[in-house]
């Protein structure tokens, strides 16, 4: 049973309102794997390059609310989000911008789009969907985030007859009215077109001029830089970076330059790049891993060398379809290995990836943040003040100003041996800061509640008295983290 299982059967993820809220970071390297297992469907076209006559008339950005209908601005319910790799967006924003139409069904929770003569059909969780009548099989289901239905875009946009682009740096996704000109062919994906990988020619950024050891490159570092230290091989390595990425004091970086000692010198062996902050380049047993949506591989330094020792990666021919290839620095020839071979290699080769350790930069000019240094666990009475509050602003967050008030009631903080006895919080591998307990509350939906609001205020288990106009006995089990100089509501499960 692999991690996100566990976490299932221990009811942490199995709520789909909160489940979009949970951070523990053995989660983070699943969703680094899932994220860049497999080509997006959504954004097929974009990737690989092609390129269409016609005007963008349907701007989206991940994770922003604002989309833009030929060149107009309008807010829409839910943004856009990456999940499992693919990109999904709010069914009906996307659909009535396509000059579509949206029926659900809630007893099957199928949603119906018609466009045109074109019709679609899609189910939630269902992996199978009907175009005109015919069915269609999709590499991600529908799902429902925080009660909106969210759909694979590209299905939905190349089944009303549009077609669409990405913009990597921005996360922009643009659909456009397919035109009657052909598109130019696509290129392949490969590690070399994207910029994956070893880069032994990269033009060197860090400045090392003069350098005989590690501390002088540090010294010489501006603000913003950063490094970290680590062992390849038999070898000591500095990976400088220009630039990184991260939050609660934690710093990832996509692209690194590597430096060794050679003969009481400083020597640049060029650069490694990884696919962007979903996947950051990370480290185990002496190797680096680096991976993007099309490719997976791992390095190391060999005789004063930086060599690629195992990668696999996807190209795309003129019709999407995919062929998995795979090379080896140990003399053996791969030209002729078959796709399923390389795929197969491809995929364990990200479960690996799955299992690194994000390499954490030092930053040049950053302050470091202090963590906490009192535990919760010591002091029960301020342990259920940041419980109520951290419950409190969750209650916020997700159901807005669709409630009016919640009696919150903290029935048990678990000790760190009871942590341990406690199989769904045991396999949690919960820090010495970190609070696990058990809560119960009640909740007043606002006057204005809807039916479907109130549906959603009753999950997991709570009751609702349309009398007194409250919502009863709904329990969860949650943990408390630290973070910085205060904690967060890293999990929050439907029971136990």
């Amino acid at each position: 049973m692999n991690y996100l299982d566990k976490l299932k059967k221990a009811k942490i993820l199995s709520d789909p309102i909160f489940a979009v809220h949970v951070y523990p970071e053995r989660i983070e390297k699943m969703k680094r794997k899932i994220i860049a297992s497999a080509m997006t469907l959504a954004l097929a076209a974009g990737i690989c390059g092609s390129v269409y006559a016609a005007e963008k008339a349907v701007e989206l950005q991940i994770n922003n609310p604002v989309m833009k209908i030929n060149g107009e601005e309008k807010t829409i319910d839910a943004p856009p989000v990456i999940k499992n790799g693919r990109t999904l967006v709010p069914v009906r924003a996307i659909v009535e911008a396509l000059d579509g139409t949206v029926d659900w069904n809630g007893e099957t929770k199928t949603a119906t789009l018609v466009s045109g003569d074109n019709k679609i059909e899609l189910t939630i969780d269902s992996t199978t969907a009907k175009l005109n009548g015919e069915e269609k099989s999709l590499d991600t289901a529908p799902v429902i985030i925080d009660s909106r239905t969210m759909l694979p875009l590209r299905f939905i946009a190349e089944g009303f007859g549009y077609q669409t682009d990405w913009e990597a740096q921005t996360k922009t996704i643009y659909v456009s009215g397919a035109s009657e000109e052909q598109p130019e062919e696509k290129e392949t994906v490969s590690s070399e077109n994207d910029n994956i990988g070893v880069q032994k020619n990269h033009k060197q950024v860090i400045n090392s001029d003069g350098c005989d050891t590690f501390t002088q490159i540090v010294d010489k570092l501006t603000e913003g830089q950063a490094y970290t230290n680590v062992k390849l091989g038999e070898t000591d390595v500095l990976l400088a970076a220009d630039s990184v990425f991260g939050a609660d004091g934690h710093h990832n970086a996509a692209e690194a330059e590597v430096f060794i000692y050679e003969d009481g010198k400083v020597k640049y062996l060029g650069s490694v790049a990884s696919g962007g902050s979903a996947n950051p380049i990370a480290e185990k047993d002496g190797m680096l891993y680096t991976a993007g949506h099309h490719y997976i591989g791992k390095h190391t330094v060999t005789d004063g060398a930086l060599v690629t020792v195992e990668e696999a990666w996807e190209t795309f021919d003129t019709e999407g379809n995919v062929t998995y290839h795979y090379s080896s620095d140990d003399g053996g020839d791969y030209t002729n290995i078959s796709s399923e071979e390389a795929q197969k290699i491809y995929n364990d080769l990200y479960e690996e990836y799955a299992e690194t350790k994000m390499l954490d930069f030092d930053v040049e000019g950053a302050e470091k943040e202090q963590p906490v240094t009192v535990s919760l666990k010591e002091n029960k009475e301020e342990a259920e003040k940041q419980i109520k509050a951290a419950l409190q602003e969750r209650f916020e967050e997700v159901y807005g100003k669709k409630f009016d008030e919640a009696k919150i009631k903290v029935n048990k903080i678990y000790t760190a041996k009871e942590e341990q006895e406690f199989e769904p919080l045991k396999e949690l591998e919960l820090g010495e800061n970190d609070v696990a307990f058990e809560a119960s509350y009640d909740l007043k939906p606002a006057k204005d509640a809807s039916e479907d609001d109130i549906n959603l205020m009753l999950i997991p288990n709570g009751e609702y008295d349309e009398k007194s106009g409250w919502i009863t006995d709904c329990s969860r089990l949650g943990v408390l983290r630290a973070d910085g100089d205060g904690y967060k509501l890293a999990n929050l499960g439907t029971g136990w």
